[in-house]
C-alpha cells in the first residue's frame, strides 16, 4: 500500500507544481511583457542602424552626450592606468621569481602574459599624446583576449592556486566595466569568460554541476554587462544633468545680457523680501556705494503708501509661498502664473540724497525648489521711467500724486542747446566722466537738478544697442591705431539713434580728445550733439471739445511713451525686475 500511496502523492504533487509554474509564468508575462517589448524593440532598432551602417541616429543632444562621454571614459582610463602599471610590474616581478624558482611552460606563458599587459600602460604613460579615444574599442578587445587567455591557462593550475589566479582574472574584468563602452564585444565577453572560468573550476575539482554553471553565468553577466551599463546610466545622467545646467546658464547670460538694454537690472529676494546677493543696479539707480546684500527691499521705497502698494502687489507671491505645495490651490496658482507676463507696478525708491527715483518694478515668482530650500524666491527686474509731458493737465495729474511718486522733472532739458561728452569707451556702460552743456534760458521757473548718469542712462532701452554698436567700433577704431597717433573725428547721422533730452540730436560727431601713449590705457570719446530743435508740434484737434488726460501712473513700457510731439524730460528713474524664490 505504501508504495501506490507514495506514487500517487509524487504525481499529484508533480501536477500541482506544473500548474503553479504556468501561473507564474502567465502572471510574470502579464507583469513585465510591456518591459520585453520595449527592449526587443530597442534592440531590433539598433541591430538595422547597426547593420544599415546609420550607428545610433544621434540628435545633436545625445551626440553630445556620447562625445562626453567618450571623453569621460579616456579620463578614468588615464587614471586606472596610472595606478595599474605598478600593479603589472609587481606581477611580474613575482612571475620572474617563480619562473626562476620552477623552470615551466606555465610559469613562462604567466610570465609572457604579464609583459603583454606591461606594454600597453606603460606606452600610454611615455607617450600620452598617440593616444585617444578611436584606441578604447582596439584596447577593449585587446584585454578581452589576454583576460580570457589567462582565465584558460588557469586551468592547468592546482586547487590552492586557481581561485586566486581567477580572482586576479575578475578584477580586470571590473576595471574593464569601468573603462571601455558597452557594445558587441561586452557581450561576447560575458558568455566567454562565463564559459572559460566554468571550464577552469571543472579542471581543477574534476566535476561540472548545474549550480556551477549557474554561479559563473550569473557573475560574469553581474560584471560584464550589468556593471558597466549601470555605470554609463549613471555617467550619462550625469552628463545630461551637467549640460543642462550649462545650457540654462547660457540661457539666463544671454537674457541677462538682452536684459541690459531694456531695463535697469534684476534683483533676487528670499521669502521675506529681503535681497539676495550683490545689488549693482540699485547701486546705480540710487547713486549709492551702499551693499545691499539682507536689506529689505520694501525698506528702500520712498514713503508708506508705496510700501502698502507693494505688498498688495506681492500678495499672491506671498501667498503661494505659504501655501502647502502638495495642495491643489497652489498649484493652480503657480500653474497659472507660469504662463503669464509679469505683473508690473511703479514705485518710488529713496535714494540716500532724499531724492524720490521711480522704477518699474516687474515680478516673477520661483519655484520653491530653487537652492533646495523650502522657502519661495522671487526675481524683479526693473528699467527706467521716462514720462512725457503733453499738456497741463499732465502737471496737474502729477501733483495729484502722492509725494513719493511724484516725477522729478529737470527744466534744463527743456533749455539744452549744446552738448559735449567725454565718455570712457573702456566701461561697460561707457562712464560720462566730463559733460560741457550749453543752455538758451527761456523760462523763469526754479532752479533744477543735474546728475551725471552713464551714457546708458541718456539713451532710451531699445535705443542703446545702436548707440553702443556706433560707440564702440569708432573706439575699436582708436585702439588699433597705433600709439601717439590722432584718429581722424569721425562724422555721421544718427536718424534712428535718440536720446533722452528735449527733441532729438539730428547729428552726432565722435572723435578722441587725444591719442593714447600705451596699449593699456582707456579709450575715450568726445560726443558733440547739435541739432536739438526737435520736431514741429502735432496740428491742433478739430474736436477742440475733447481732452485726454493721461495719467502718469500708467505704464508705458521701459522706454516711457514716446511719438510725434512728444516732448521727452530726464527725469530719474528705473525699471526694476524682481524676483522671489
Amino acid at each position: 500500500m505504501d508504495v501506490p500511496v507514495a506514487a500517487d502523492f509524487e504525481k499529484t504533487a508533480a501536477a500541482v507544481a506544473c500548474v503553479a509554474w504556468v501561473a507564474l509564468l502567465v502572471v510574470h508575462w502579464n507583469v513585465t511583457k510591456a518591459d520585453v517589448k520595449s527592449g526587443l524593440w530597442q534592440l531590433l532598432h539598433f541591430a538595422e542602424d547597426w547593420a544599415s551602417g546609420k550607428g545610433w541616429s544621434l540628435s545633436p543632444m545625445a551626440a553630445r552626450v556620447e562625445k562626453e562621454l567618450i571623453e569621460v571614459r579616456v579620463k578614468i582610463l588615464m587614471f586606472f592606468n596610472r595606478l595599474c602599471v605598478h600593479v603589472v610590474f609587481i606581477m611580474i616581478f613575482l612571475q620572474l621569481l617563480e619562473f626562476l624558482r620552477a623552470p615551466s611552460l606555465h610559469a613562462a606563458t604567466w610570465l609572457l602574459q604579464s609583459v603583454a599587459a606591461y606594454l600597453p600602460h606603460v606606452l600610454i604613460i611615455a607617450a600620452p599624446g598617440l593616444f585617444s579615444s578611436s584606441l578604447l574599442r582596439p584596447m577593449h578587445l585587446f584585454f578581452f583576449v589576454l583576460v580570457l587567455t589567462t582565465a584558460f591557462v588557469s586551468g592547468s593550475d592546482s586547487k590552492d592556486e586557481v581561485f586566486g589566479r581567477l580572482g586576479f582574472c575578475l578584477s580586470a574584468q571590473v576595471v574593464q566595466a569601468f573603462i571601455f563602452p558597452v557594445g558587441a564585444v561586452t557581450v561576447v565577453q560575458s558568455i566567454s569568460n562565463a564559459a572559460a572560468h566554468t571550464w577552469v573550476m571543472g579542471q581543477a575539482f574534476g566535476a561540472v554541476t548545474l549550480w556551477l554553471v549557474l554561479f559563473h553565468v550569473c557573475l560574469n553577466v553581474l560584471v560584464s554587462c550589468a556593471l558597466p551599463l549601470i555605470f554609463e546610466f549613471a555617467v550619462r545622467e550625469w552628463i545630461v544633468a551637467s549640460f543642462q545646467s550649462q545650457d540654462s546658464d547660457s540661457l539666463i547670460a544671454g537674457f541677462r545680457q538682452m536684459l541690459k538694454g531694456i531695463c535697469d537690472g534684476e534683483l533676487l529676494l528670499d521669502g521675506s523680501f529681503q535681497i539676495c546677493g550683490t545689488a549693482p543696479c540699485l547701486q546705480r539707480l540710487l547713486s549709492s556705494s551702499e551693499n545691499f546684500a539682507g536689506r529689505s527691499f520694501p525698506d528702500l521705497l520712498a514713503d508708506d503708501e508705496a510700501r502698502k502698494l507693494l505688498n498688495n502687489f506681492l500678495a499672491p507671491a506671498a501667498a503661494t509661498s505659504d501655501a502647502d505645495e502638495g495642495a491643489e490651490g497652489g498649484k493652480r496658482l503657480q500653474s497659472s502664473a507660469a504662463g503669464a507676463a509679469p505683473r508690473c507696478l511703479r514705485v518710488p525708491l529713496r535714494a540716500p540724497s532724499g531724492q524720490a527715483i521711480s522704477v518699474d518694478v516687474f515680478h516673477v515668482p520661483l519655484p520653491p525648489s530653487l537652492y533646495g530650500e523650502s522657502t519661495a524666491y522671487h526675481l524683479q527686474l526693473g528699467c527706467t521711467v521716462s514720462d512725457v509731458l503733453q499738456s497741463d493737465a499732465v502737471k496737474c495729474c502729477a501733483s495729484q500724486q502722492p509725494a513719493g511718486l511724484q516725477e522729478s522733472f529737470e527744466e534744463c532739458y527743456d533749455e539744452l542747446e549744446e552738448m559735449t561728452l567725454l565718455v570712457n569707451a573702456s566701461t561697460a556702460l561707457m562712464d560720462i566722466e566730463e559733460a560741457h552743456l550749453r543752455f538758451v534760458r527761456k523760462t523763469d521757473e526754479p532752479k533744477v537738478r543735474m546728475g551725471m548718469p552713464t551714457l546708458k542712462r541718456f539713451a532710451r532701452p531699445l535705443d542703446w544697442l545702436g548707440i553702443d554698436a556706433v560707440l564702440r567700433g569708432y573706439a575699436r577704431t582708436v585702439r588699433e591705431g597705433a600709439c601717439g597717433q590722432q584718429v581722424p573725428e569721425e562724422k555721421q547721422a544718427l536718424p534712428s539713434m535718440t536720446l533722452r533730452v528735449p527733441g532729438e540730436s539730428r547729428h552726432v560727431s565722435i572723435s578722441s580728445p587725444f591719442p593714447r601713449q600705451h596699449a593699456a590705457e582707456d579709450v575715450f570719446l568726445f560726443l558733440h550733439l547739435v541739432g536739438f530743435e526737435g520736431p514741429p508740434p502735432p496740428p491742433t484737434s478739430r474736436l477742440g471739445d475733447l481732452d485726454e488726460v493721461p495719467t502718469i501712473a500708467s505704464f508705458d513700457g521701459p522706454g516711457g511713451a514716446s511719438g510725434p510731439g512728444a516732448h521727452k524730460t530726464g527725469a530719474a528713474g528705473g525699471v526694476l525686475y524682481l524676483m522671489t524664490m
